[in-house]
Order: C-alpha cells, then structure tokens, then sequence
C-alpha cells in the first residue's frame, strides 16, 4: 500500500474528525482499495488515481476523493448527502 499523502476525513451522524496520517485513524482497517494504474493506461473508466490503494475502515464508506483529501462517510451521512 502506499502512503495515505493527504489528510482523511470521517463524517459520522454528529460528528467530523481530521486526520492528518494513518497513524492518526483510530478506526479499524479492514482492506486497501485496488490499484487500477493498468486499467487506467488502457484508457478504462475507473476511479482517480488518488483513491489507489488506499486504506478501507470498518463502518465507513469511502475512500472517496474531496479535492484536497480523501472523505470516509457513514452510510447515513452518505444518504443524507446524497438527497
């Protein structure tokens, strides 16, 4: 996996927090999201190159990418956003 560069935010019902590193992250990690650096070269729709191998959290939607760092968000804040 690589480094986690840029700084993580969680969102839960109530309550955002701001790490700045993984060592930081209080939650569990459960996977890595995937490297999609090939399918990307053969010109596939796949996610931004940001979001590859990054770390997954039990509880927690995401990694997803929010212009200068990656988000992590339950589902009820996810569905609460998504409205």
């Amino acid at each position: 996996m690589r480094d986690a560069t840029y700084p993580m935010i969680f969102c839960s019902m109530g309550k955002t927090e701001r790490f700045a590193s993984l060592k930081d992250v209080p939650y569990k990690k459960v996977d890595t999201s995937p490297n999609y650096t090939l399918e990307r070269a053969e010109g596939l729709w796949v996610p931004r190159e940001e979001l590859d191998e990054q770390p997954i959290y039990e509880g927690f939607l995401g990694p997803m990418w929010d212009g200068d760092c990656l988000r992590y968000e339950t589902q009820a804040v996810y569905d609460i956003l998504s409205t």
